[in-house]
């Protein structure tokens, strides 16, 4: 279609400026950088003979065939006269990188098909995502599901009347009530991450249904393990061997929550969900599911308020309608760890059999003792549950105190510091997880090294990436590197992130005191901080063990998912400035001098879009000036993207 002259002028003006600004911040760039493009591990005798004999610390990584899209930049290790090292990078923001999306719908993404639970305000099904296109060498006559599709999980939330005839007052009560249920539990697991809480892929609204894709958890809910195991055992709960190891990562992720003054306020053995179906290697890796209810706490609202929760978990100061803080939910975990070693509730038997009884009985702090699970349990276990379900809020255990109680501490963390956390090591046979995960520290600093150096497009992308990506995934690399394991090393404190002191630490004591600088070990966790937040997060974390995989753009996710993510605010099917500035934190955010300023950021994503755009020669001159459009790129290009930062074995 043709243009008028005004159109013309307009596009060309603003393409000039973008153009312009590019070239600005090229030409006052002083080389600050990483180096962009494919790196191999290849030399396996330079990595036996130790990281100091693959370079040494103040050179450059030696010489890596260059492509077309490699940028002439200078070393990782370099620094400003008197100011801080590393790359000024895209600082992604997650929350606003998982905001619904509006244009892309559910329907053309995945197919719905079976219901695998149902809650309060929305129905819980099995999905598959839906693949336009083959993976390289996939079976054309596969199944759904094995040709690259991603099975999910997926909560719908109706919010809308189906009939055309206005619905009663009650129904538009209960869909207003869906809809902050679907917003809080979206809000929440936008802006958290951790290995034990169930990870959130996307979400999507359109009119009358809302729909929240998650992690796919096989194994069910926790509760009917128990339940099974109460059934077969004759009234009692899970060994306590089996229990701890449960309850461990219960604590993390719980802990995790409350470090960031998070109240999940519905903590049951309900809302606990196995990953891996029995006799499979994730049969007892937990996840925390169902933030519905969730509140963020702050200074000026302390407490939350409303009796929220499950009638025979919730504290007693939330029946005292004095509100919820996070020791409320540190009662909840001694009711959850009570339930799993005896096998039944504490707080109701035969002689309570009204809601009035139960809360009677939660109000004093009576719970039962007399049951025969409960008097053959250890004196460690009945010492623990005891000191979580107490009256006093001051008085109970915190999730970190919790974790260095005799009875959570595993036999093997006794000789560690008192002051050091040990959050739970996978006891099922992860990749890798038999080996001591020491062993593996120089190939993740390489890894770290090669993450430095990617541009910022090859990190948003991968950090995109790893919304869909769990640990187990990166099973299938040519290492066999535990990532979980390592992270949980590194945090020390148990918090569920890895701050910069604690990456610094830890990789010194994996790799000897002498073997790396901290100023060049913080570089890197530096640029590991994509978001920005000052620490390491369990997703960035797994964005750099993506590199480890050496088929990472050829497989259809996590390709489409991230793009989806990517080109959210537009949904047009390309990926321009406007889609990426809606994701980034263009210095908006208080209390981080890190920030990018706002023009700036929009400064390094038209150059970021521009080195990744393929090189067009199609467009027509306009008035003898070659017409020139803001750099935009597709899913291919991002493909390209992924394959510029996969692993090669030679």
């Amino acid at each position: 279609m043709g243009q008028c002259h005004q159109c013309q002028q307009t596009l060309l003006t603003n393409a000039s400026n973008c153009a312009n600004a590019v070239k600005a911040h090229e030409d006052s760039s002083d080389g600050e950088d990483f180096v962009v493009g494919k790196a191999t591990l290849a030399d396996s005798q330079a990595q036996q003979d130790g990281l100091l004999a693959i370079w040494q610390w103040d050179e450059q990584p030696g010489e890596r065939k260059r492509d077309s899209q490699d940028l002439e930049i200078d070393s990782p290790w370099a620094r400003k006269e008197g100011g801080g090292g590393g790359t000024a990078t895209i600082v992604l923001a997650r929350h606003l990188l998982l905001n619904p999306h509006l244009r892309y719908k559910f329907g053309s993404c995945y197919r719905t098909e079976r219901k695998i639970g149902a809650g309060t305000y929305g129905d819980v099904y099995e999905a598959v995502s839906v693949v336009s296109q083959k993976p390289v060498g996939a079976d054309p006559t596969a199944e759904a599901g094995d040709d690259g599709g991603r099975r999910v999980a997926v909560k719908a939330f109706m919010v809308e009347a189906l009939q055309q005839e206005e619905p009663e007052r009650q129904k538009l009560i209960e869909f207003a009530r869906r809809r902050a249920s679907f917003e809080a539990e979206r809000s929440v697991l936008a802006q958290i991450e951790h290995p034990h809480i169930v990870k959130m892929h996307e979400c999507f609204e359109e009119k009358g249904f809302l729909y929240i894709v998650l992690e796919l958890c096989r194994g069910g809910e926790l509760y009917e393990r128990i339940a099974q195991t109460v059934m077969a055992q004759g009234g009692r709960g899970l060994e306590e061997g089996v229990a701890r190891h449960l309850f461990r990562q219960m604590l993390y992720a719980v802990g995790y929550l409350h470090a960031n003054r998070i109240v999940q306020r519905d903590i049951k053995t309900e809302n606990f969900l196995l990953l891996g179906e029995p006799g499979s290697e994730d049969a007892d890796v937990l996840k925390l599911c169902d933030f519905g209810t969730a509140v963020r706490l702050s200074n000026q609202r302390p407490r939350s308020t409303g009796r929220v929760g499950t009638l025979s978990y919730m504290a007693p100061e939330v029946y005292a309608n004095r509100g919820a803080d996070i020791m409320a939910d540190v009662w909840a975990l001694g009711v959850v760890l009570y339930l799993i070693l005896v096998g039944a509730n504490p707080f109701r038997n035969s002689q309570t059999k009204t809601k009035v009884a139960t809360v009677r009985k939660i109000e004093s702090g009576d719970f039962d003792q007399g049951r025969v699970a409960w008097l053959n349990l250890s004196e460690e276990a009945r010492h623990l549950i005891k000191a979580l379900l107490v009256l006093e809020e001051e008085k109970r255990l915190t999730c970190v105190e919790t974790l260095r109680h005799q009875w959570v501490e595993r036999p093997e963390d006794k000789s560690a510091s008192k002051n050091s956390i040990r959050a739970p090591a996978m006891s099922t046979p992860r990749a890798g997880s038999s080996q001591d995960p020491v062993a593996h520290a120089s190939s993740v600093l390489l890894l770290l090294m090669q993450f430095s150096g990617l541009d910022p497009m090859q990190k948003v992308v991968l950090a995109a990436c790893s919304q869909t990506t769990s640990d187990k995934d990166l099973s299938n690399g040519p290492q066999a590197i535990p990532w979980y394991q390592l992270f949980v090393m590194l945090d020390a404190d148990g918090d569920g992130r890895i701050s910069f002191q604690e990456f610094v630490t830890g990789f010194k004591t994996m790799l000897g005191s002498s073997s790396v600088s901290d100023e060049k070990l913080l570089t890197l966790a530096r640029a590991l901080d994509t978001d920005g937040s000052g620490a390491i997060e369990w997703g960035e974390w797994l964005a750099v063990g993506l590199l480890n995989l050496d088929s990472l753009g050829e497989a259809p996710e996590p390709l489409c998912t991230a793009f989806r993510l990517l080109d959210r605010p537009t949904g047009d099917g390309t990926l321009g400035a406007a889609d990426l500035l809606a994701a980034i934190d263009g210095g908006t955010s208080s209390g981080n001098s890190s920030r990018v300023p706002a023009e700036g950021a929009r400064v390094q994503v038209l150059k970021a879009l521009s080195t990744w755009q393929p090189k067009r020669t199609d467009q027509p001159p306009v008035s003898g000036v070659a017409m020139l459009a803001p750099p935009s790129i597709v899913q291919e290009d991002v493909r390209r993207v992924l394959q510029s930062v996969s692993i090669r074995q030679e």
